[in-house]
């Protein structure tokens, strides 16, 4: 079943599973904030108390042309990472993989005082292999929740959607949709 009839995510719902996504958006935010801020700078109000520094002012057009550079550059990674999900999502083909481990990540930072309580935190990874044009392909995919969110264990059955063009770029359908093949 083709899953063009289907409903797709959307940019907003592809930030919070997409890693290439969020980390391209978050840098061309950062990008945008570091441009608009310097060019801020170094036009500050009459009444400013603190007084500007000369040599930022002689460097901030470059500062700030730097910044928007980046906030380009990865405003085009963003919109190409969704651009090639949602053909994956929309004109990939369904296979069958099989889940080979599952990998938990403890990513809290340890603090040698005892009055900072911290609330675990984890990243998720998971290792599928999967065959496609009589090749067998391995991948690893970090999660944004548990493996048993999507129902994948070790050793079991996982539907994947790959492009033709792409073997080797297979995205986990229940991650993406939220359902299985059939």
């Amino acid at each position: 079943m083709n899953p063009t009839s289907q409903s797709l995510p959307g940019i907003c719902s592809l930030y919070w599973i997409e890693p290439v996504i969020r980390g391209a958006t978050t840098t061309m935010i950062l990008g945008l904030m570091l441009a608009g801020g310097i060019w801020w700078v170094i036009h500050p109000q009459p009444n400013a108390v603190v007084p500007v520094d000369p040599d930022l002012v002689l460097s901030a057009p470059w500062i700030s042309l730097g910044g928007g550079v980046v906030a380009l550059l990865a405003g085009s990674v963003a919109l190409w990472r969704y651009l090639v999900v949602r053909r994956i999502l929309g004109e990939g083909e369904a296979i069958k993989g099989v889940v080979e481990a599952t990998d938990r990540h403890d990513t809290n930072t340890r603090s040698n005082s005892s009055t900072i309580q911290t609330t675990p935190t984890y990243a998720y990874y998971v290792t599928i292999r999967y065959e496609v044009r009589g090749l067998e392909r391995t991948v690893r995919f970090k999660l944004p929740h548990s493996p048993g969110t999507y129902g994948l264990k070790k050793e079991g059955d996982v539907d994947l959607l790959v492009l033709e063009s792409k073997p080797y770029q297979p995205l986990i359908r229940a991650v993406y949709l939220g359902r299985g093949v059939g």
